[in-house]
């Protein structure tokens, strides 16, 4: 049971991957068959793309299907099309193998789902923003009101039982709590992040998440073995110590919204030195030389180490990334 579960959210993250690949890819399979190729040859070219990580394994296995086991190309793609955890991807795939059937060039297969994707495409991402406005709308309100609330209940204690009203008041901020991390997840659903922008994992938000899963882990061990190891017969101070591991990701959370924050405010005006320097054809070590001499707030560390390792001769596609 457990490992079907685990298959199962291991589906689901998988599909939402590939749907964030997917514009990207078809983005990809237009602009290389905007001139003469073959369809076995799109397929090799197609599992070959790194950046796809999450899609170009199906279409290896379309290709391995085709080569080692003499399946036909439009069998090979329906077989793939009903594996796929991408509703997208999935249609895609069938399309393609009903494309092939009936002959179809595949430049024009590939123009027709593109043009039909491009404008499905706004019009979702158009009611994602609608929802997410929505959604932020409603987040802000539910916060604010939970300082209030907790006040309202623990000066009701004066006139109630102080141990109901304590527990009372547990319940309101773990209930609201509840609330606004399922809005927070819904938020993150409708301005899910492009993964293929990055290719590599950042350390930095990797390591981060390592802390916040070993808060979580923590919280949830003390919550489950205080009542078993101390004297507390009031569950109160269960939750109060188990949320202070809590704190900790907090913390965290708040410092890199802040410096992120910070980066946002300094980075279109480094942009613009960049981009006005570079249209003259001034050496980009020139440029940032200049850019070092410059105050950009928080992005002068980060400036000053692009600097020294572009000087050192080091690649620039490792220094840009580092």
């Amino acid at each position: 049971m457990a490992a079907r579960i685990k298959r199962l959210f291991q589906s689901l993250s998988l599909g939402d991957k590939i749907e964030s690949e997917y514009p990207f890819f078809l983005l990809y399979l237009r602009s290389i068959t905007s001139g003469a190729v073959s369809r076995l040859a799109l397929f090799q070219m197609a599992s070959k793309k790194v950046v796809y990580k999450h899609i170009a394994p199906y279409f290896k296995r379309i290709l391995n299907l085709v080569s080692e086991w003499r399946y036909s190309q439009a069998s090979a793609c329906n077989a793939l099309s009903m594996e796929v955890p991408s509703k997208n991807l999935a249609e895609f795939l069938y399309r393609m193998s009903q494309s092939i059937k009936s002959g179809e060039p595949v430049s024009q297969f590939i123009e027709r789902e593109y043009l039909r994707f491009s404008s499905q495409y706004y019009e979702k991402r158009m009611q994602a923003i609608e929802r997410l406005k929505s959604l932020s709308d409603t987040y802000l309100p539910i916060k604010s009101v939970t300082i209030f609330l907790c006040v309202t209940i623990l000066l009701s204690s004066i006139f109630f039982s102080p141990e109901t009203m304590i527990m009372l008041a547990i319940l309101t901020v773990v209930g609201i709590s509840a609330t606004l991390f399922t809005l927070s997840w819904l938020i993150y659903k409708a301005a899910k992040p492009d993964s293929v922008l990055i290719d590599e994992g950042n350390p930095k938000l990797s390591s981060m998440r390592r802390v916040m899963l070993l808060a979580v882990s923590a919280s949830g061990t003390v919550l489950v073995a205080i009542p078993l190891i101390t004297p507390f017969k009031d569950y109160f101070y269960s939750v109060t110590l188990a949320g202070a591991p809590l704190l900790l990701v907090g913390y965290l959370g708040r410092r890199h919204i802040r410096n992120v924050k910070k980066c946002e405010e300094q980075y279109p005006a480094f942009l613009r030195h960049i981009g006005s320097n570079c249209a003259v054809e001034i050496p980009i070590l020139t440029v940032l030389k200049s850019a070092c001499e410059t105050d950009f707030g928080v992005l002068n560390k980060a400036v000053k180490r692009l600097y020294a390792k572009l000087l050192m001769r080091l690649e620039p596609e490792i220094a840009w990334w580092s």
